[in-house]
């Protein structure tokens, strides 16, 4: 009880006019002939009692505290990564920024802040339990106040448990934007790494399926860019499988299972799997999106791919060119999608062997990504090496090494040694050697 003495005594009696005394401030309510008895119970408990809530509040306070930190950590860390993800797109930036951060580091940071409320935390309750066990109140009450200030203690660790699961949940998405981002400029090494790491750590917490599914194919993707098409067909088939099982069966989500699933049988060349996955998410996606979405063009590019190495060229034709209806209508002149289609297309036309074409679509392609994509980018590499074949078939040999050493000189810098694209460029390059020299550079 709060005694007006400056030596701060406990008080031992209550006046009638309200005020709880002590022994040196007795003698001057005697003097004023107040009525003086004992403290009563039912005004200790009442006191204590509203004591402990203020003190509560003051604990949920400091785990409503906490989890914010952890929330502002983790907002800081995706913004970066957008900022960068945002700048490598835009052909600005290597990725070089996620050098520098460390988002375990950052959580080890905002976990030790926790552990220093936690700490007075436990310093408050335990100072608590001290302070009520001095009153004078009945073992019964304390018990019950005891109990309060447990319940108190539990609520605030669910909420800090809750963070934690929430921290985690948002490091895994980070990772995986940052893995996206080191696929984008060739690096699949540190892309599997990361992908890798957002699904174990996912793993930790119980989450939604659908992030379950997610990382199982963005992993799946990561391995598929790597060539190791046997783990990515695995990780593929386990994010589709739960989709399919929580996912209705029109959701675009479950399209998107479908079109990367059919990409891995494309690498495995099992085109007839590949042409069933893709023609199952174009349904799914005619049905539910707008007919000039992106996922749309996406659907006919990929369709088309496959109907040109199945050597069915009307209909790759066909695909391709709905694709690129598509996308002139709604891209940007500029964007690194319409120079994939035009890519595409590129391929297309070498195939039929109509090369005009070919190389017409190959250097709109090249152009557009020259402009906006950093000069290491494995999609330059990409469409220098297919200009290499092109030129070596219209046998203008010289060009052609040129653009297939371009092509090396970044696949060596950015690929794994193993890679398959790398010893695709060897074996154009090896092939080159058995031409005439006077058509060759060197």
């Amino acid at each position: 009880m709060e005694v007006a003495c400056p030596q701060k005594c406990e008080a031992i009696a209550q006046c009638e006019c309200g005020s709880f005394l002590c022994t040196h401030i007795i003698p001057s309510h005697i003097a004023k002939e107040h009525n003086i008895g004992p403290i009563s119970q039912t005004e200790y408990i009442k006191r204590g009692l509203g004591w402990v809530a203020q003190k509560k509040l003051e604990i949920l306070q400091l785990s409503e505290c906490v989890i914010s930190g952890v929330e502002k950590a983790t907002s800081e860390q995706l913004s970066k990564i957008e900022e960068v993800r945002s700048k490598v797109l835009r052909g600005e930036s290597k990725g070089e920024e996620l050098r520098s951060m460390d988002f375990k580091r950052c959580l080890k940071r905002v976990m030790g802040s926790q552990d220093l409320v936690l700490q007075e935390l436990r310093s408050k309750l335990d100072c608590l339990v001290e302070e009520v066990k001095k009153r004078r109140v009945e073992l019964s009450e304390v018990e019950k106040i005891q109990q309060q200030l447990e319940q108190a203690q539990e609520q605030a660790q669910e909420e800090l448990e809750e963070a934690l699961k929430n921290s985690k949940k948002e490091k895994a998405d980070c990772l995986g934007k940052v893995g996206v981002i080191y696929a984008t400029i060739g690096k699949y090494g540190n892309d599997l790494k990361c992908q890798i790491e957002s699904l174990e750590t996912r793993k930790q917490v119980v989450v939604d399926e659908n992030d379950l599914a997610k990382s199982y194919n963005d992993l799946g993707m990561a391995y598929c860019r790597m060539g190791k098409n046997k783990e990515a067909e695995k990780y593929c088939l386990k994010s589709l499988k739960i989709k399919e099982s929580v996912l209705g069966p029109q959701d675009p989500s479950l399209a998107l299972s479908y079109n990367d699933l059919g990409l891995v049988y494309r690498n495995k060349e099992d085109y007839k799997k590949a042409e069933k996955c893709l023609l199952k998410s174009l349904e799914i996606r005619k049905a539910v999106l707008d007919p000039q979405h992106a996922d749309i063009s996406e659907s006919y590019n990929n369709l088309g791919i496959i109907y040109n190495s199945l050597k069915n060229y009307q209909k790759a034709e066909k695909y391709l060119l709905k694709a690129l209806k598509i996308d002139e209508a709604v891209l940007d002149p500029q964007s690194i999608d319409l120079a994939w289609i035009y890519n595409d297309l590129g391929n297309l036309y070498e195939s039929l062997k109509n090369y005009q074409k070919a190389e017409e679509y190959l250097l709109k392609a090249l152009k557009i990504e020259e402009a906006v994509l950093d000069p290491q980018s494995i999609y330059l590499a990409w469409t220098y090496y297919k200009l290499g074949n092109l030129y070596e078939s219209l046998k203008d040999y010289q060009t052609a090494e040129e653009y297939l050493l371009k092509a090396l000189k970044i696949e060596e810098a950015v690929l794994e040694p193993q890679h398959p694209e790398l010893a695709l460029t060897y074996k154009s390059l090896k092939r080159l050697q058995k031409k005439p020299k006077k058509h060759r550079c060197y």
